[in-house]
């Protein structure tokens, strides 16, 4: 499945708290069962597509589609960036975020 089918797909949510200050929506991976959004995404990210961006005092690496941005936590944003680290160089696959 693309990864816009796996977005459109998604059971969004509001993040009600930041209605007024930072709109956005969101899904929990493991209780929405979007692993295979999160690994797009990642995996998107991880082979370059993303823009580093700040957000206070984070830097959240981001992947624009169409009229919309994602992003993944701070955590899986260093994990990424441990896992491509220890990626050899006859790997031909991005890893995914865990």
């Amino acid at each position: 499945m693309q990864l816009t089918e796996l977005i459109a797909q998604a059971p969004w949510r509001e993040a009600v708290t930041y209605r007024k200050t930072w709109p956005h929506e969101y899904v929990l991976v493991k209780k929405d069962e979007q692993r295979a959004l999160f690994d797009a995404v990642c995996a998107r990210i991880c082979a370059g597509e993303g823009l580093t961006g700040r957000f206070f005092s984070i830097t959240p690496t981001y992947l624009f589609i169409a009229d919309y941005k994602y992003w993944c936590l701070p955590a899986c944003v260093r994990l990424t960036r441990i896992l491509l680290g220890m990626m050899t160089k006859s790997s031909s696959t991005a890893p995914a975020c865990i």
